[in-house]
């Protein structure tokens, strides 16, 4: 198991060194994919249970057949980075000032998937430069995310509620029924 903990560790830090090289020099989105891929995968072998680790497997394995596209490396970095400074053996006054980040850093992710991902990649289906597929599947990723974190209900509420401020009213009947499906739970105006 030391060894199991050791590989995730190595994919949590090449997570963060991936991202940032193919984020500032456009080389490396699948090696960074590949090192997602394999934290994952060992999370996913330990806990042996369908999670929210599950629903990540499956998005950067459904990552793999697209073009690369920068802003899907942000919130596995971002996640990466803090999982990696608490598993580092080695701790210093910035990595433990750091560390004090993680709940914004974590909010951020979810406003990031929800706010900037998706409606991204409904951007990208127009340019041609990815299909339909993409904006579906991180379209039932967001449900089913949902489901499994409070923060991200808690995010994908607030978000829906702006986005309904901020609409026009020709479109507030679509975006109800887009909430509606998203968070059947939550009661709806």
């Amino acid at each position: 198991m030391l060894a199991l903990l050791r590989l995730w560790t190595f994919s949590q830090c090449t997570t963060v060194v991936l991202s940032l090289i193919y984020l500032l020099f456009k080389w490396g989105y699948y090696y960074a994919l590949l090192s997602i891929t394999l934290g994952f995968a060992i999370v996913q072998f330990k806990s042996k249970q369908v999670n929210e680790n599950t629903l990540y497997l499956a998005l950067v394995l459904f990552y793999f057949t697209q073009k690369p596209l920068s802003a899907t490396l942000v919130p596995f970095a971002s996640y990466s980075l803090f999982h990696a400074l608490k598993a580092l053996p080695t701790k210093n006054s910035y990595s433990l000032q750091l560390l004090n980040y993680q709940p914004q850093a974590l909010v951020f992710s979810c406003q990031w998937e929800i706010s900037t991902l998706f409606p991204l990649s409904i951007v990208y289906v127009f340019m041609g430069y990815t299909t339909l597929l993409t904006p579906v599947v991180l379209f039932f990723f967001i449900k089913q995310r949902s489901l499994y974190s409070p923060l991200f209900k808690s995010t994908l509420t607030q978000s829906l509620a702006q986005l309904q401020q901020w609409s026009p009213l020709a479109l507030k009947p679509f975006i109800d029924k887009v909430s509606a499906f998203l968070l059947p739970t939550v009661i709806q105006k």
